[in-house]
């Protein structure tokens, strides 16, 4: 899992599940343990260390809390961040990640990407309050956000956009500056929380699925989601400030500044896929310092 942490951008987690009621009753034992918040041994001696490790006791929240609650603070101050989970057919990876139907599920075992949703749009209300507090006399600073989402599923090496099934000649390209660029998938405007999660619920249900020895109900494609957020400053002055300023200068100043960041979910059940790693920041005459 990415992480911005100092000097290392690149964080791996390990997270063990407990043994399913099937396995249980064919007397199943478990051969990993976890022995501390980074290591793990599986049999009696083979230790393998990570950046964090969790065992079959560890919550939700605690996985949450540890590997992606800091991307969302991230995400707004300029950084792009990616969640990664990889591991076999039902190893857990659709439970970690929340793509399952969440009707079914308790508040406390709802999955990563319900909980950074959740705390993606608290954050964006919380700004918006702090820049219209914080406006100064005579001025108004403005933060207008906005969200979109991507879903798509690669299977059978073929890109199917889940959010529009008419979608059909969907392709990875790279520009003339080495960034990789999905064209052709489509872009659904969230203005709220349940908007996104709709998109969520709605493109996991479209998802391939087929019966397996370990899941009658497995996931066999990889899945990429995307939410990205557009961050947009403007700075509006008040008639009496606009007489003032303009008799002394011509013109009135208002700037306009875009960020644009995203954080990308990514389930897979093998190898092929790269994720997205560059992408582009705009700015639209913008007369301040921004990053």
């Amino acid at each position: 899992m990415s992480a911005i942490s100092g000097e290392v951008n690149v964080r791996v987690a390990v997270r063990v599940r407990p043994l399913l009621p099937r396995e249980k009753l064919e007397g199943e034992e478990s051969c990993v343990r976890v022995v501390d918040q980074c290591q793990l041994v599986i049999g009696r001696e083979r230790a393998f260390t990570f950046d964090h490790a969790f065992g079959a006791r560890n919550t939700q929240q605690e996985l949450y809390n540890a590997c992606v609650r800091p991307l969302i603070d991230a995400l707004f101050e300029g950084y792009n961040a990616t969640v990664f989970a990889y591991g076999q057919t039902s190893a857990g990876k659709t439970y970690t990640m929340g793509t399952c139907n969440q009707e079914d599920l308790l508040p406390e075992e709802r999955g990563v990407i319900p909980r950074a949703v959740a705390d993606l749009y608290a954050t964006v209300r919380a700004k918006q309050r702090q820049h219209s507090a914080g406006s100064v006399a005579g001025s108004r600073h403005e933060l207008r956000v906005t969200v979109k989402v991507t879903y798509i599923e690669i299977y059978r090496e073929e890109i199917r956009d889940l959010l529009d099934s008419d979608r059909t000649d969907i392709r990875l390209r790279e520009d003339d500056q080495g960034n990789t660029i999905l064209c052709g998938a489509s872009e659904t405007l969230c203005p709220t929380e349940d908007d996104l999660l709709a998109c969520l619920e709605t493109g996991s249900a479209a998802r391939v699925t087929g019966a397996t020895q370990m899941n009658e109900a497995s996931s066999r494609s990889h899945c990429v989601f995307c939410v990205t957020v557009t961050q947009e400053w403007t700075d509006k002055l008040s008639a009496g400030a606009q007489q003032q300023l303009q008799s002394a200068t011509p013109a009135v100043r208002v700037w306009l500044c875009q960020l644009i960041r995203a954080i990308i979910f990514i389930a897979m059940i093998g190898t092929g896929f790269q994720p997205v790693e560059k992408w582009t920041v705009t700015k639209k005459g913008c007369g301040h310092s921004c990053s």
